[in-house]
C-alpha cells in the first residue's frame, strides 16, 4: 500500500479453516499478530488465543513479509473455505492453482531476502492420501508445486559450483566491494550461511508438510517424484560437506581477524598464519581441497590485502598535491606488501609441494595474483604523479637560482610549464571514478594522456634549463642552476637533460681551466707591463688570484658531489684541475726563492737618503726621493707576508717600521703637493710678484731635501711637516687671492669684450625711430654694466694691493707692470667690444661674407609725393646718417668708463702712502681715444657699414623708376577733368564707356594684386602707401567715366522720350504741325540738349499755330480751318510724315543706344533712380505709338483731303 494512505488496521474475529501457514503443515484454530512479529513479517498460532487476527500494511518495511502474513493468515483461509463452499468448481481449481503459486513465489521472495531457502507448503486438506491422489486437479497443483521444489533445491546445489568457479577471474571476484574487504572471512561467513541454509532446507524435506505431499504423489504415481527425491539426497549430501568446510575454515576467522585490522607495512607479519591454516585445509579438508576451492580462498586473501593497502591511501590527497612524500612512501609500502603476498605464497607453495609431491600447490598465479598486479601497477602509477608533481611544482626551489638578464623570461617559462602540469592534474582530479580500483579501464587512457603531456613539459623543462644554465654568470652559478635542477628530476628525460648540462659545464670548466693556464703561462716569466705591482709579489699574487678562481668553482663543484648526476667528462676535468693546482703551487714557492736571491746585501742602508728631493729643470718642484730598491722591497715584502710566504730578516724589520715609514711617505707627499700647487698656481710674472713669499716657504720646505732622512727621529719629521704645511697654507692663500684678482681681470675683460653696444636682433624690422630709440636703451644698460663691472675690478685690485704694500721695491715695480698690464688688457678689451657692435651692423648690412644672404633689417615706405614721383619716406640719406649717428654713438659710449692704471694707484694711496715707483706713474690715454683711433676697430668697420648702406642704391632707384613707367601714364600724367571732357564731346558709345571703366577696374586688380613689401638686400621698402594712392586714382578714373556715362544715359533718355511723346501727338494731331521747310525736332546729336531748349525752339518758328480744342470725349484735338485750312494742314503732315519716316531707322537706333548704356551702368552697379528705369521700360511703348501713329497717317491724310 502506498505510504501516503498510512497503514491498513484489520481485525478478524470469525475463525477459519484452511491450510497450515507454517511448514509443518499444522492448522491452528486460530490466528494473531503481534507487534514483534508484524516487524519480521512472521505469525504464530496458538489454539489458545482467541479467533483473532490483528496485523497492517505500510509498505516501508519488509513489505513482502507483511503481505505474506495477510494473505496467508487472512485472504487465503477465508477465501479457500468460501470457493470450496459457494464457488463453481471450476472457478474454485482455478483460484486454488494461481493462489498457490502466487503463494509460493511470495514464501520464496520474502525468505530470499532473508537469506535463507523456505519450502512452501499448500494450504490443502492432505490428511488421506488416497482421497487426495484420486483428486486430479489437486494432484496437479501438488506436482507444480513438486516442481518448483526442485527448482529451488537445484538452485541451492548449483550455488556450490557457481561459488568455486566465481573466484578464478578479476572482474568476478571483484565484482563485491564488501566482499573484497572481507577476504577469507567472507569464504567463512559463505560457508556458515549456506551450512544452515542447507540444514534448514533438509529439515523441511523431513518435515510433516512435504511428506504429506510426497505420500499424496507417492498415491498418485507421480512421474516427477524419482527425482525429487534424488535432489533431496543430493541436498543431504551438500548439507554435510558444506558442514565439513566449515569447520576446517573457521579457523581462518583469528588470523583474518588480524589482517583486517592490520596496516600495508604490517602484511607481511600477518599473513603467514592465514598461509598455514590453508595448507592444513588443502591438507585435510575431505572437501575443501580442490584447485579452484583454493584459488578462490587465496584470490580472497589478495583481495583483502588490496583492500588494507587502499585503506591506507588517499588518493585526492595525492593528486591535490598535499604531503606527497607520505603519500609516495605509502605507495612504496603497497609495493613492498603485494610484492612480500606473491614471496610468502612462492615460499608456501614450495614447502606443500615438498610435502605433498602428489598434490602440489600448482595454481594458476595469475589468477590469484591478477588483482594483486593490477593494484600494484596502480600504486607505481600514482607514484609517478607523486614525482611529476614534485618535479613540476619546482617554481620557487628553481626561481631561486636564476639571473641574468633574461631572468624574468625563464621564470614565466617555468611559471607557464606549472600551469600546464596543473591544468593535466586538474583534469586527473575531475575524474569521476575511483582510481584505485582496478576494473575501471579508462585509467589506462587518462594515464597514457597524461604521460604524454609530462613528457612534452619534461622537454619544455630541459629547454629551460638550457636557457637558464646559458645565462648564469658564472661557472658556480651555472652550477647551481644544474643542482637545482637535478634535485627535482624524478623522470629520465629530465635526468638526461641534467646529465647533457653537467657534461656541458665540465666542458665549460676544462675551457676555464684552459684560460686559467694561459694567464698562468702568460705571468710565469714575467709581469705583464701595465700591472702595478712588485714583479716577484705581483706574479704570486696573480696567481694566488687564478687558484682562488679556479678553486671557489672546484670547492663548490665538491660540495655537490652526492647530488650531482656523473659524467664522463668529469673525470678530465678532476684530472685537469689537479695539474693545474699542482703547477701553480710549485711556480708559486719558485719566484719566492727568486725574490730572496735578487734582494741586495745593504738593504737595510737604503733608510739613510735624504727625505724630499727638488728637481730644478722642472721649476723647482718637489718629490719624495725613497729608493727604488727599498720601495720594491717593501712591496714586495708586503705582498709575500699578506700571503703567508717566507721573508728574509732585513725586509722583515723593515716591515716592522713599515707604518713609520708610511706615515713619513704620506707626510712628505702632502709636504711636495702643498708646495707644487704654490708653484704651478703662479705663472712667471706672478712668481716675480710673490718672490718674497716664495723666499720664505723655501727657508721652510728646503730642509727636507738638505738634511731630513728615512731614518730621522719621528718629533723631528714631525714638526717638519707641520711647519711646512702651514706657511704653504700661508702662502698658497696670498697666492689663490692673485689668482682670483687674475680670475676677476679675465671676467671682466671677457665681460667687455662679449659686450655689444649696438643691438642688430635677428627678424626684426626697424624704423628709424625705433633704431634710434632701441640703440639708446641698449647702450645706456651696456654701460651700465660696464660701469659696474670697472668698479667691482677696482675695489678686487685695491683690495689685493694690500697682500703686497709691504714688499721691496723690486715687488712694487712688479705690482706696477701688473696694473699696466691689467689696463691694456681692458683697453684690448673695449676696442674689441666696439669692433664687434659696430662689425654686428655692417654684418646686417653686407652679410657674413662676400655674395651671402642678407635678412632686412630697416623698413620705409614708397609713396607718391606731391610732385607725382615715386620717393622713399625716409629716404637712404637719411637711413645712411642715423646709422653712422648709432656707430659714433657706440664709440662715444666709452667716455664714462677712466682707465684703470690711475683708478686703482688713487684707491691704492687713499690706504697709505705708497713707494716713489708707484707716485710718479704717467696717466695714459683714455678709452675713446684708444679706441677711436684704431683703424681695425672703427675705420673699417665704418667704411664696411657706408659700402652696405649704397650698394642698394641704385637698385632702389630701379624700383621706384620701374613704379612711375608702369603707373604712371595711366594714372597721374593725364588730367582726368580735361580727358572727361573731351570723352563727353566724343559722344562714345556704352560699350566704350564699359571698355574704359573696365581698363581702370583691372589696373586697379593688378594694383592689389602686388606686393606689398619688397627687399633689397637690408632695406625693405613698404608699398602700402602707394598702392592706396594708387587705388584712389583708379577710383577717380572709373568714378569720372561713371558719372559722364550716367549724365548723358539720363539727358538721353528724357529726349527721347520728349521726341516720341511730341511725334506722336503731331501725327495724331493732338500737336500743331512745323510748317514746311521747317527741321523735325530730333538726330543723333538733338538728343543731347535740353528738351525744353528744343520744345522753345519749335514753338518760335510757329507764326500763326492752329488753336487747339477739346473733342466730345475731353482730347484735345486740332482745329481745322474750313477751305484751304484743310489743304494746308494735309501738306504739312504729309511733309511730317515723310521726314519722320526717313528718321525711323535712325530713331530706333537711338532707342537702342539709350537701352546699352543704361544696360552698362546697371553691369557696373551703378545706382539708378527709379524713374529713370521705368523710363527706360517704357520707351518700346513709345516707339510702338510712334510706330502706329505713322501707321494712321494716310487714313488721317484722306480724310482731310476728303474734306
Amino acid at each position: 500500500m502506498p505510504a501516503r494512505f498510512g497503514r491498513l488496521l484489520y481485525v478478524l474475529k470469525e475463525p477459519r479453516n484452511g491450510g497450515a501457514l507454517g511448514s509443518d503443515g499444522a492448522r491452528p484454530g486460530s490466528c494473531s499478530a503481534s507487534l514483534a512479529a508484524e516487524a519480521a513479517g512472521e505469525i504464530t498460532c496458538s489454539p489458545a488465543q482467541p479467533p483473532v487476527l490483528v496485523g497492517y500494511l505500510d509498505g516501508t518495511q519488509q513489505p513482502l513479509a507483511q503481505l505474506l502474513a495477510l494473505l496467508v493468515g487472512l485472504y487465503m483461509p477465508h477465501l479457500q473455505s468460501t470457493a470450496a463452499a459457494s464457488w463453481p468448481e471450476q472457478l474454485a481449481q482455478d483460484w486454488a492453482a494461481e493462489a498457490q503459486a502466487f503463494s509460493s513465489a511470495l514464501v520464496e521472495a520474502t525468505h530470499a531476502q532473508r537469506g535463507s531457502t523456505r519450502l512452501f507448503i499448500p494450504l490443502e486438506e492432505l490428511a488421506d492420501a488416497a482421497v487426495a491422489a484420486r483428486q486430479r486437479h489437486l494432484v496437479q497443483r501438488l506436482e507444480q508445486q513438486l516442481l518448483r521444489w526442485a527448482r529451488q533445491l537445484r538452485g541451492l546445489l548449483d550455488q556450490s559450483s557457481l561459488h568455486g568457479g566465481a573466484n578464478l577471474g578479476v572482474g568476478a571476484s571483484a565484482g563485491d566491494g564488501a566482499a573484497q574487504e572481507e577476504g577469507p572471512v567472507g569464504e567463512v561467513a559463505f560457508w556458515r550461511a549456506r551450512t544452515a541454509d542447507l540444514g534448514s532446507v533438509k529439515e523441511q524435506l523431513e518435515g510433516g508438510g512435504v511428506g504429506r505431499v510426497l505420500r499424496v504423489l507417492e498415491a498418485a504415481r507421480s512421474p516427477h517424484l524419482p527425482a525429487f527425491l534424488a535432489l533431496r539426497d543430493s541436498i543431504a549430501a551438500e548439507a554435510g560437506q558444506a558442514a565439513s568446510n566449515l569447520g576446517f575454515l573457521q579457523a581462518l576467522e583469528g588470523p583474518c581477524a588480524a589482517l583486517a585490522a592490520a596496516a600495508a607495512p604490517a602484511l607481511a607479519a600477518v599473513l603467514p598464519p592465514v598461509l598455514d591454516i590453508l595448507r592444513m585445509v588443502w591438507t585435510l579438508s575431505p572437501h575443501y581441497n580442490t584447485p579452484e576451492l583454493m584459488t578462490g580462498m587465496l584470490r580472497q586473501v589478495s583481495s583483502a590485502v588490496v583492500a588494507r593497502c587502499r585503506a591506507g591511501l588517499d588518493v585526492r590527497a595525492i593528486l591535490g598535491g598535499r604531503e606527497l612524500a607520505s603519500a609516495a612512501a605509502a605507495l612504496e609500502e603497497c609495493c613492498a606488501a603485494a610484492a612480500a603476498w606473491r614471496g610468502l605464497y612462492s615460499g608456501t607453495a614450495a614447502r606443500v609441494s615438498a610435502a605433498l609431491p602428489a598434490r602440489p600447490w600448482a595454481f594458476d598465479a595469475g589468477a590469484i595474483f591478477a588483482h594483486v598486479e593490477a593494484f600494484a601497477q596502480r600504486c607505481r602509477d600514482l607514484q609517478e604523479l607523486c614525482a611529476a608533481q614534485r618535479q613540476f611544482a619546482c617554481g620557487p626551489q628553481l626561481t631561486g637560482v636564476l639571473g641574468g638578464g633574461s631572468a624574468a623570461d625563464v621564470a614565466r617559462a617555468l611559471g607557464e610549464v606549472q600551469q600546464a602540469f596543473t591544468r593535466g592534474m586538474g583534469r586527473l582530479q575531475a575524474l569521476d571514478y575511483d582510481m584505485l580500483d582496478v576494473r575501471c579501464t579508462g585509467w589506462y587512457r587518462d594515464m597514457a594522456t597524461f604521460r604524454a603531456a609530462a613528457r612534452d613539459l619534461e622537454q619544455m623543462l630541459g629547454n629551460i634549463l638550457g636557457s637558464a644554465a646559458g645565462q648564469a654568470a658564472s661557472l658556480a652559478a651555472r652550477l647551481d642552476v644544474i643542482q637545482a635542477f637535478a634535485q627535482i628530476a624524478t623522470s629520465d628525460g629530465l635526468r638526461k637533460a641534467v646529465e647533457a648540462r653537467m657534461s656541458d659545464w665540465h666542458g665549460q670548466f676544462l675551457a676555464e681551466l684552459a684560460a686559467v693556464k694561459r694567464a698562468f703561462e702568460s705571468i710565469k716569466a714575467e709581469l705583464p707591463a701595465h700591472t702595478a705591482l712588485p714583479q716577484h709579489a705581483g706574479r704570486v699574487a696573480m696567481m694566488r688570484g687564478l687558484l682562488r678562481r679556479i678553486g671557489r668553482t672546484w670547492d663548490h663543484l665538491a660540495g655537490m658531489a652526492g647530488h650531482m648526476p656523473v659524467v664522463p667528462k668529469a673525470a678530465e676535468s678532476t684530472a685537469a684541475y689537479e695539474a693545474l693546482h699542482a703547477g701553480l703551487q710549485q711556480t708559486i714557492g719558485s719566484l719566492n726563492n727568486q725574490w730572496y736571491a735578487s734582494l741586495p746585501a745593504n738593504i737595510g742602508s737604503h733608510t739613510s737618503a735624504n727625505l724630499l728631493q727638488q728637481d730644478k729643470s722642472a721649476g723647482g718642484l718637489l718629490r719624495v726621493a725613497l729608493s727604488p730598491q727599498l720601495h720594491a722591497a717593501l712591496e714586495e715584502g708586503f705582498l709575500f707576508e699578506r700571503q703567508r710566504l717566507g721573508v728574509p730578516l732585513a725586509v722583515a724589520q723593515l716591515l716592522q717600521e713599515l707604518p713609520r715609514l708610511r706615515s713619513l711617505w704620506v707626510s712628505g707627499v702632502q709636504v711636495c703637493r702643498a708646495y707644487n700647487a704654490v708653484l704651478g698656481s703662479l705663472s712667471a710674472e706672478d712668481r716675480r710678484l710673490c718672490r718674497d713669499r716664495i723666499s720664505f716657504l723655501d727657508r721652510r720646505v728646503l730642509p727636507g731635501v738638505n738634511k731630513l732622512t728615512w731614518a730621522s727621529p719621528k718629533h723631528q719629521t714631525d714638526f717638519y711637516h707641520k711647519d711646512a704645511l702651514r706657511c704653504c697654507k700661508a702662502v698658497a692663500a696670498a697666492a689663490a687671492e692673485l689668482q682670483a684678482a687674475s680670475a676677476a681681470v679675465a671676467s671682466t675683460c671677457a665681460l667687455l669684450r662679449e659686450a655689444l653696444l649696438v643691438r642688430v636682433e635677428r627678424k626684426r624690422l626697424y624704423d628709424l625711430q625705433d633704431w634710434e630709440a632701441r640703440q639708446a636703451t641698449h647702450q645706456a644698460a651696456t654701460r651700465a654694466r660696464m660701469a659696474e663691472a670697472h668698479s667691482s675690478l677696482r675695489a678686487c685690485l685695491v683690495s689685493l694691493y694690500a697682500r703686497f704694500a709691504a714688499d721691496g721695491e723690486e715687488a712694487q715695480q712688479e705690482w706696477l707692470a701688473f696694473l699696466r698690464r691689467v689696463d691694456r688688457q681692458l683697453a684690448e678689451a673695449l676696442t674689441a667690444c666696439v669692433r664687434r657692435s659696430l662689425h654686428e651692423v655692417a654684418r646686417a648690412l653686407q652679410g657674413e661674407h662676400r655674395g651671402a644672404g642678407v635678412s632686412p633689417v630697416f623698413v620705409v615706405s614708397v609713396v607718391l609725393d606731391t610732385n607725382s614721383r615715386v620717393e622713399l619716406k625716409p629716404t637712404l640719406q637719411q637711413v645712411h646718417e642715423t646709422v653712422q649717428a648709432t656707430c659714433k654713438g657706440a664709440v662715444a659710449a666709452l667716455e664714462g668708463l677712466p682707465r684703470l692704471l690711475p683708478e686703482v694707484l688713487a684707491g691704492c694711496a687713499a690706504a697709505g702712502p705708497l713707494p716713489a715707483c708707484l707716485r710718479e706713474v704717467e696717466a695714459p690715454p683714455s678709452f675713446v681715444d684708444v679706441v677711436g683711433g684704431s683703424e681695425e676697430a672703427v675705420t673699417k668697420q665704418m667704411q664696411a657699414v657706408a659700402s652696405g648702406v649704397t650698394s642698394i642704391v641704385e637698385k632702389v632707384q630701379q624700383l621706384l623708376a620701374f613704379h612711375e613707367d608702369k603707373y604712371m601714364t595711366a594714372l597721374w600724367q593725364t588730367e582726368c577733368a580735361a580727358y572727361m571732357r573731351r570723352y563727353e564731346r566724343a559722344n562714345k558709345s556704352a560699350a566704350s564707356f564699359t571698355a574704359d571703366i573696365q581698363k581702370y577696374l583691372d589696373l586697379r586688380e593688378q594694383v592689389l594684386s602686388e606686393d606689398s613689401a619688397s627687399n633689397v638686400r637690408w632695406l625693405r621698402l613698404d608699398a602700402s602707401l602707394l598702392k592706396q594712392q594708387l587705388v584712389s586714382l583708379c577710383d577717380n578714373w572709373v568714378n569720372a567715366f561713371q558719372g559722364l556715362l550716367t549724365s548723358q544715359a539720363s539727358r538721353q533718355l528724357a529726349g527721347l522720350t520728349e521726341e516720341l511723346t511730341g511725334h506722336v501727338a503731331q501725327l495724331t494731331g493732338r500737336a500743331p504741325l512745323p510748317k514746311p521747310g521747317q527741321a523735325v525736332p530730333g538726330g543723333p546729336g538733338d538728343d543731347l540738349q535740353d528738351g525744353a531748349e528744343a520744345a522753345a525752339g519749335s514753338g518760335a518758328s510757329e507764326a500763326e499755330p492752329d488753336s487747339v480744342v477739346e473733342d466730345e470725349a475731353g482730347a484735345p484735338v486740332l482745329a481745322v480751318k474750313p477751305g484751304t485750312r484743310q489743304q494746308a494742314q494735309a501738306e504739312e503732315l504729309e511733309a511730317l510724315h515723310g521726314q519722320l519716316q526717313a528718321q525711323a531707322e535712325e530713331l530706333e537706333e537711338r532707342i537702342g543706344a539709350c537701352r546699352d548704356k543704361y544696360e552698362a551702368l546697371v553691369q557696373l552697379q551703378v545706382g539708378i533712380p527709379d524713374e529713370e528705369l521705368a523710363g527706360v521700360d517704357a520707351l518700346p511703348r513709345l516707339w510702338a505709338d510712334f510706330a502706329a501713329a505713322l501707321d494712321g497717317v494716310p487714313a488721317r491724310l484722306r480724310e482731310l483731303w476728303e474734306a
